[in-house]
């Protein structure tokens, strides 16, 4: 789950790109509304399907949810399922007080949530947007625990050891964006052909 208070500070985009961690074989399947939702409460095929809401907001947009089907997507996560969405909010507390309080959803559908990514962005020098990633948080055992915050671009500082990444993979994948930043690959055909071609030299 990705939130950041204000528009255009790169929700979706980070959303996307963590959806591309996702094993080779799972299925990204959006909830377009309530039939979708009933479905996707019936399936018991757990680990197959990442259940996507492209936001947790008011209006009557493609993959919005909002009350009771907030509620009803909240729940697939405490079912067991992976789920995938974003919303307007630039804390923890923010985050569980739009879906807790004001969405009514169960706290342990909310703590089944293995992942709560935070954004913050601000205008540089010279008025463009700066993004950046200022918190990160991991479920482990029903509590969010504080991994990383981010002050600014690129200054990060650990907060406690991953529980779903070990440190020789974080290394790992630390060199692999290195090496990207050096060639300049943006795109995401450009880093998929990249990380292909360092696993057939690998």
């Amino acid at each position: 789950m990705v939130g950041a208070r204000p528009g255009g500070a790169g929700k979706t985009t980070v959303m996307v790109a963590l959806l591309n961690f996702l094993p080779d074989e799972m299925v990204i399947r959006p909830i377009d509304g309530r039939i979708s939702l009933l479905h996707a409460l019936h399936d018991t095929e757990f680990g197959k399907t990442c259940y996507l809401a492209h936001e947790i907001g008011h209006g009557f947009y493609y993959g919005y949810v909002w009350g009771e089907q907030a509620r009803q997507f909240m729940s697939l996560a405490g079912q067991g399922h992976t789920i995938a969405s974003n919303l307007h909010a630039d804390t923890l507390s923010e985050l569980r007080a739009q879906l807790c309080e004001q969405n009514r959803v169960d706290p342990q559908d909310l703590s089944a949530v293995a992942l709560k990514v935070f954004l913050r962005v601000a205008r540089g020098h010279d008025f463009r947007p700066q993004r950046w990633v200022s918190y990160v948080f991991e479920a482990v055992e029903g509590e969010d625990r504080l991994i990383w915050t981010g002050h600014a671009p690129g200054i990060f500082k650990r907060q406690a050891e991953s529980a779903l990444i070990s440190r020789e993979a974080e290394h790992v994948c630390r060199e692999l964006l290195e090496m990207l930043r050096a060639k300049g690959l943006r795109t995401m055909t450009q880093v998929r052909r990249a990380v292909v071609e360092s696993l057939a030299l690998s």
